[in-house]
């Protein structure tokens, strides 16, 4: 059957029951072993750090892997990937939730002067006329290049990258 017959059916391709309890758990084993580690001692020398780094490790982790969803799944043709993008979103959200709560907590001690302060310093933010310039924009189109923006951003490690001429 074609795809327009299926779509025309109401038929979808689905994963089984058991997939999406699967992924569930296994986003969850890096902030269960984190939990483990912080209680046994294990974090090392630096435990602020350790904490602040596998996070961030893992919300660039889950953004590529979220990133890569739609353009995997339009490529071998399965659009049922595409059904995991909102759980595995939210686990990155809960994954920079814990990585700026780190952050604040243990290496800027809540100082909310010194946490913006840092963040201008160390980000393209200090470029009022780029970030107006992209404020104007649509708030979907802005939503994802801002989103893919940050990706490289933080992959090529914060603020030696330049912003996307466009």
């Amino acid at each position: 059957m074609t795809e327009s017959l299926r779509r025309r059916a109401g038929w979808r391709i689905r994963f089984p029951r058991w997939v999406k309890p699967t992924i569930f758990t296994a986003c969850l084993l890096p902030f269960a072993y984190l939990l483990w580690a912080a209680f046994a001692n294990q974090l090392g020398a630096n435990p602020a750090e350790t904490l602040i780094r596998s996070t961030g490790d893992w919300v660039l982790r889950g953004l590529c892997l979220v990133l890569l969803l739609t353009p995997l799944s339009n490529w071998i043709q399965t659009p049922a990937l595409v059904s995991l993008r909102r759980m595995l979103g939210l686990f990155v959200y809960f994954y920079v939730t814990l990585h700026l709560i780190s952050y604040a907590l243990f290496d800027m001690g809540l100082d909310l002067v010194a946490i913006v302060a840092d963040g201008l310093m160390s980000s393209n933010a200090r470029s009022s006329r780029w970030v107006c310039w992209r404020l104007c924009c649509s708030q979907r189109w802005l939503s994802h290049r801002l989103t893919q923006w940050f990706a490289r951003w933080a992959v090529s490690g914060g603020s030696s990258y330049t912003a996307p001429s466009m």
